[in-house]
């Protein structure tokens, strides 16, 4: 078995929007081809897309954004998105999407990587739980598209 992290490329466009489709509908959500989207992805300069490979195969992806931090004045890695398709996991490819990730920001003098993770997601929160720390913080959204104002 050869993990294989490597940042995605344009080339890649059509591989991680099928995995993206794929974390779409786990996710509950609809799952529509778009590669329109995954090119605007891979473009965004403050986006970093990695890909991961077991034995050639694509089989998941983490997007990782740099953001400054006011408070702390540094800059800092948001994960946003990490996925693994469901027949790779538990092989140790999440956990190499991340320390890609912790690579970059090393390089880039992050003072930290952060990501959130649904509740009810208990195998990577026992996988966060090793790795990472855990914060004391809620996360919040606002659907803009519902027209909602505060």
């Amino acid at each position: 078995m050869v993990i294989k992290i490597e940042r995605a490329q344009m080339t890649d466009v059509a591989t991680l929007d099928r995995l993206r489709c794929d974390y779409a509908l786990e996710m509950g959500a609809t799952a529509a081809a778009d590669p329109g989207f995954t090119t605007r992805l891979l473009a965004e300069p403050c986006v970093r897309v990695w890909l991961a490979r077991l034995d050639g195969e694509a089989v998941g992806f983490a997007v990782v954004m740099e953001l400054p931090d006011a408070i702390y004045r540094a800059t800092n890695g948001m994960m946003d998105d990490l996925f693994v398709a469901a027949k790779a996991r538990g092989r140790g490819i999440a956990r190499a999407l991340i320390q890609a990730a912790i690579d970059h920001g090393r390089n880039r003098d992050w003072a930290h990587l952060r990501w959130l993770v649904p509740e009810e997601d208990q195998s990577a929160i026992a996988l966060y739980d090793r790795i990472g720390e855990r914060v004391g913080l809620h996360s919040y959204l606002i659907r803009i598209d519902a027209r909602r104002s505060v």
